[in-house]
């Protein structure tokens, strides 16, 4: 009987430098955009919210709020 889960390990990925270096660019760019201030959109986050401790404004549109949006 033949055994079908047999893994060989001699296969090789195809994956080229090229897409890895891609892959990796892309992953920085969406950890770029995903820390950028909920409210405008135009600066890197920089004031925690007490007590949630939520990072989601940068520092010129959470000075002057005063509550977690």
């Amino acid at each position: 009987m033949e055994d079908n889960n047999i893994i060989d390990d001699d296969s090789t990925s195809t994956a080229t430098p090229e897409c890895v270096n891609s892959d990796i660019f892309d992953y920085g760019s969406a950890l770029q955009s995903n820390n950028m201030c909920i409210s405008c959109i135009n600066s890197h986050r920089a004031v925690a919210f007490v007590p949630c401790a939520h990072y989601v404004m940068c520092l010129a549109c959470g000075s002057g709020t005063t509550q977690c949006p």
